[in-house]
């Protein structure tokens, strides 16, 4: 029986503070519209942890949820994936 199951991707990041701003410009305007082009990807979700906390954790999760893995395999075999990646 094929797992039916939502999927979660989740990727941690850090950057320079001095390039913060511009990071997330990009991240939001640039990034995730090209991962998510091709609809295998149903949402997704930015966090960045509280600066209330000290942590070796990078500062920020995107969590990227798929209907299911085997739509999150095919995702990454994508062309999408691969010119996202260049």
């Amino acid at each position: 029986m094929a797992d039916t199951k939502p999927y979660l991707w989740m990727v941690w990041t850090r950057c320079a503070p001095e390039l913060d701003a511009e990071f997330n410009k990009w991240y939001d305007k640039v990034h995730i519209p090209m991962l998510t082009k091709g609809g295998h990807i149903t949402s997704v979700r930015r966090l960045r942890l509280s600066s209330e906390v000290e942590s070796e954790q990078p500062p920020y999760l995107a969590v990227y949820e798929f209907k299911d893995i085997a739509t999150f395999k095919k995702w990454l075999a994508s062309d999408v994936l691969a010119e996202a990646r260049k």
